[in-house]
């Protein structure tokens, strides 16, 4: 599932925004309250400490 864009687009959802989005994890290896990166203040970009999603989904197999 895509992130979704941080504002409506003028229907009655939102719509994919692969730009900048959150992630929840949960397993025995991951570390509580780590967060990685950053998004701009509406949450529409990433800034800091980008992932691929290539890289992301390597990670998760």
């Amino acid at each position: 599932e895509f992130g979704r864009t941080p504002i409506a687009q003028g229907t009655n959802g939102r719509d994919h925004n692969p730009q900048g989005y959150s992630m929840w994890l949960a397993g025995a290896g991951v570390k509580q309250g780590h967060v990685h990166g950053a998004t701009d203040e509406y949450g529409y970009y990433a800034t800091r400490d980008k992932v691929h999603i290539h890289d992301l989904h390597a990670t998760l197999l």
